[in-house]
């Protein structure tokens, strides 16, 4: 069973230029599978990043 993790604010009333900054400190993610194979959610046959 997938773990839940509980939501947590990081942000409540910041001003849009302090808010921008936050977005631009956190980490990008990438996703990258060693054997890719069609999606069984959608069906698309080309292989593509899920989280």
């Amino acid at each position: 069973m997938v773990k839940r993790l509980l939501w947590t604010p990081l942000a409540i009333g910041f001003s849009v230029k302090d808010a921008d900054t936050l977005l631009e400190t956190l980490k990008a993610s990438k996703i990258t599978k060693s054997e890719p194979v069609p999606c069984t959610v959608c069906n698309d046959p080309a292989p593509h990043n899920m989280r």
